[in-house]
């Protein structure tokens, strides 16, 4: 009796063994692969300032982030994103000058459709991050357009702070000061 259409396999089986016991060991080590320390609440910190004579600078900053939700979708405008909510923007940074007596300000912007603080807002966009470990660790840099309301004011500084989707504050860091001319 001839059969057809059906092959053997020539591998040992302490070869079929060996694989096995290969992939098993490599999947539960993948497994065991300790996920990040970091904290949910995101981490940031300042990391550099780059001025341009235009009146304009990058301004850069660190963070950590132990779940991996910092960021906005540009569909993510209604329910807590929507344009009336404090977590419409995820990134604030509040300006701050010298005045003549060296203590520093906030700056009141009269203008009718600001009436408030001095903020520059921005909405950084979503990493989206695979695997079980949703840890991430990077750069933010936003472009400053018109850093200063007036030219009279040469020392400049800014608080800053970040919100992640989960609605967490990250800390409230203060950059150095920058003399501007």
């Amino acid at each position: 009796v001839a059969v057809t259409g059906v092959q053997t396999c020539a591998l040992p089986i302490f070869v079929i063994y060996r694989i096995s016991f290969l992939v098993l060991l490599i999947a539960g080590a993948i497994s065991c692969i300790k996920k990040s320390d970091l904290p949910i609440v995101p981490k940031i910190t300042y990391k550099s300032f780059e001025n341009f004579q235009d009146d304009s600078a990058y301004f850069t900053l660190k963070f950590d982030d132990g779940d991996g939700d910092l960021g906005l979708n540009p569909e993510d405008t209604s329910g807590n994103y929507s344009s009336s909510s404090p977590y419409y923007y995820n990134l604030y940074l509040k300006y701050l000058y010298k005045k003549t007596d060296g203590t520093w300000s906030a700056f009141f912007n009269p203008n009718p459709m600001v009436n408030d603080t001095q903020y520059y807002k921005f909405r950084v966009p979503l990493i989206e991050i695979e695997g079980k470990d949703k840890s991430m660790s990077g750069e933010i840099r936003v472009k400053l357009t018109e850093l200063r309301p007036t030219i009279n004011h040469k020392y400049i500084k800014y608080v800053f702070y970040v919100y992640d989707r989960a609605l967490h504050q990250s800390n409230i860091e203060t950059s150095p000061e920058f003399y501007i001319p």
